[in-house]
């Protein structure tokens, strides 16, 4: 894509990995740790998405690795993360 940033290496590239917990917090016990739960509280997902969506935008990085990011699924109540992300 020729409208892609480029990276000169004239200085250190930044990059942030960062695993989501698709937004759903350390609140609830989810069924996989022993637990019940199987989805998150709506509020609590949006409010995880946009503190991790903040905290990126505060480090700046050149490139962003994120993991366990839902777009559409029912345990996140069809919530876009990724979409909220870029946001």
């Amino acid at each position: 894509d020729a409208t892609a940033p480029t990276y000169d290496g004239t200085k250190p590239l930044r990059v942030c990995v960062w695993n989501v917990q698709y937004g759903a917090g350390i609140r609830q016990h989810y069924f996989y740790d022993g637990g019940d739960a199987v989805s998150a509280p709506r509020p609590e997902v949006e409010q995880g998405i946009k503190k991790i969506g903040d905290a990126i935008a505060t480090i700046d990085p050149d490139v962003v690795l994120l993991q366990e990011v839902d777009r559409r699924s029912r345990r996140t109540h069809k919530i876009d993360e990724f979409k909220l992300l870029r946001e």
